[in-house]
């Protein structure tokens, strides 16, 4: 199994992965408290984007979790509120299954190079519309109150779309370095 890499660490990589000045540099994960080198960051542009996807994916999942609970709560919700619900845990559910298509064409393995491409461009069209999904949810949730629950459950997708866009950064730097870029 490979080793998990925080969200915060992946912010970071994505600012040493692109800078080719800092190829000796060292990044400190805070919360594994190991060190990885940048020419190594470079070198695994791939692991990179697919550890950012799986982090994406398992913020979604939180995401959809938040969204589902409440829906299903016994909080009373106005008319407009459990449509805004239902809607958000819909374009949450694709957003998972977007991101889930897109894991497994990163961690598949490629004939050859335009093989290689195709996959990168497929997971970066869906980690894109995941974002869009995730995006519009969130603007759905800021004009509801849900029963003051909606800073709480509008938080959890705003991160997921912050991962999400970390996700999609990284799929593009791999598009880009197999030579096609978006």
């Amino acid at each position: 199994m490979a080793p998990r890499i925080s969200a915060s660490a992946i912010t970071l990589l994505i600012i040493l992965a692109s800078n080719t000045a800092a190829e000796e540099a060292q990044l400190h994960s805070y919360e594994t408290a190991d060190f990885i080198s940048t020419s190594k960051v470079q070198s695994n542009t791939k692991q990179l984007a697919k550890a950012a996807v799986s982090v994406s994916l398992a913020h979604a999942k939180s995401a959809l979790a938040a969204v589902s609970s409440l829906a299903e709560s016994a909080v009373a919700l106005k008319q407009g509120e459990t449509v805004v619900l239902s809607d958000c845990g819909t374009m949450l559910g694709d957003s998972v299954q977007k991101l889930q298509k897109s894991e497994k064409e990163l961690g598949g393995s490629a004939k050859d190079r335009e093989d290689a491409s195709e996959r990168v461009q497929n997971a970066l069209t869906w980690v894109s519309t995941a974002l869009t999904d995730e995006n519009m949810c969130a603007d759905e949730l800021g004009g509801v109150d849900l029963a003051g629950k909606r800073d709480t459950v509008r938080g959890r997708v705003v991160i997921a779309a912050k991962h999400t866009s970390n996700a999609l950064a990284l799929v593009s730097n791999l598009a880009s370095s197999i030579g096609k870029s978006p």
